[in-house]
């Protein structure tokens, strides 16, 4: 059975439009898939408020800016465009369905990636059977001028992921009939779909990429031994691998003696700490920070954190292991660099009427305002825009705010002896001006 991928990218180009520090992607390219490997429908279950990626760009004055990546329609109908028309199930079969439970663009310095966790589902009887799960890292240069860049990592990283299941459906696959009936709830991380949480020590060899490590089965044929590394406490924490060449090196994504796995970062290995139903990794901080950056394994925040850490080089960077992709995430939120900006909507000290205001935006909580008083709405991105309502006592004004930057933005609201309210967007210099004096007791 054979099976040859095909891009249609001349005729179905794949778009990328920069506006407002927000990247649109418009992905219209097919993957052609192999047979027996279609989803007739896409489900996705990861955060959709969030935006799919955050890239940061230094603009003309110097200043680091955040570029965020959205899709233009929802992810599900994005990709499903992307596979075009697809391929009729078998039969008796059932309709299979495809599950993406994480998707994520970043670029770090010189290279351009895309990670992607994804579910081959089969609907028979009334119930769900997975009948393969993987995740997929897509790796290509930097973007540079190149807009369709992101989009086109995400096409890879799809073909990639059928290719593999392809290979899955060959072999006769891991096929797992106790896959929850509801199919779009999120990917469950225990023992059964885990089973490196479920062995009393890791099997000695090296892991070529994450799903080796998560489902314990790591390749035997290459022998090596490890050493301490230089800088490490001591412990064994951190080793370098001896008998490795650099291109088997950084081909891994870790490894195990037998009763310890660890995770390749940069030239090192950092030894992973179990901790519940998961992982944790202690990350010495090197003088060059780009060392780590260019690890493979840090995206978007974690990339931040290493360089803001990195300014204390002698204290570790506390990192979880993201189970659905392999990478590792800054344990202490400070160190997860904001991506967005804050909308400030401040009730001036002069309002003439003393009655509260009451500021809603959609999907949160009322915040109820008093004279001199603030709130700081601060919103993931979206390709639209969002409506706060500010209610007077005796009328209301429906402000259309943009969530796809990532400055600050203050809104001023005038009271009137009657209750009646006005907002007004502050300019640069009067905002600046604004936020100086804003009182953090004063915040709502």
């Amino acid at each position: 059975m054979s099976w040859k991928r095909v891009f249609l990218g001349s005729l179905l180009p794949m778009v990328v439009v920069v506006a407002h520090a927000q990247m649109v992607l418009r992905p219209t390219g097919i993957v052609d898939l192999p047979p027996g490997a279609w989803a007739d429908t896409v489900l996705t279950t990861f955060d959709l408020e969030q935006p799919i990626g955050t890239l940061r760009r230094v603009d003309q004055l110097g200043d680091e800016r955040a570029t965020h990546a959205v899709f233009a329609t929802h992810p599900a109908t994005a990709l499903k465009g992307l596979m075009g028309r697809g391929l009729v199930a078998n039969g008796t079969d059932g309709a299979l369905t495809l599950k993406v439970n994480r998707l994520r663009v970043d670029e770090i310095e010189n290279r351009s990636i895309c990670i992607l966790h994804g579910e081959v589902l089969r609907r028979t009887g009334g119930r769900t059977v997975r009948l393969f799960e993987s995740s997929v890292l897509t790796e290509a240069d930097r973007c540079g001028n190149k807009e369709s860049c992101h989009a086109d990592n995400v096409r890879q990283a799809l073909a990639d992921f059928f290719e593999l299941f392809k290979a899955g459906v060959a072999e006769g696959g891991p096929a797992s009939p106790s896959a929850p009936s509801d199919a779009t709830m999120a990917f469950r991380i225990d023992e059964k779909n885990t089973p490196v949480l479920a062995a009393v020590a890791p099997k000695r060899g090296l892991y070529r990429n994450f799903m080796q490590f998560r489902t314990n089965t790591p390749d035997l044929s290459q022998d090596f031994e490890l050493k301490e590394a230089v800088g490490s406490p001591g412990d064994g924490s951190v080793v370098r691998v001896k008998h490795l060449n650099g291109e088997e090196r950084e081909d891994c994504w870790g490894l195990s003696d037998g009763n310890h796995a660890y995770v390749r970062v940069g030239r090192t290995f950092v030894r992973l700490i179990k901790n519940g139903d998961g992982y944790l990794a202690s990350v010495p901080m090197p003088q060059d920070a780009s060392a780590i950056v260019m690890g493979g394994l840090f995206f978007g925040a974690i990339g931040a954190a290493v360089v803001a850490a990195s300014t204390a080089p002698t204290e570790p960077l506390l990192c979880e292991l993201n189970m659905l992709g392999g990478d590792l995430v800054p344990r202490d939120p400070g160190l997860r660099k904001k991506d967005y900006g804050m909308n400030i909507f401040h009730v001036t000290r002069f309002a003439k009427h003393d009655a509260p205001i009451r500021v809603t935006c959609e999907n949160m909580p009322p915040v109820e305002l008093g004279k001199g008083q603030w709130t700081g709405l601060e919103l993931p991105p979206q390709a639209g825009t969002r409506n706060v309502v500010v209610e007077g006592t005796t009328n209301h004004e429906s402000v259309p705010i943009s969530t796809n930057s990532d400055k600050v933005r203050v809104y001023l609201i005038n009271v009137k002896k009657d209750g009646a309210v006005s907002v007004s967007e502050l300019g640069e210099q009067m905002r600046d001006a604004v936020v100086k004096d804003l009182k953090k007791e004063d915040r709502r």
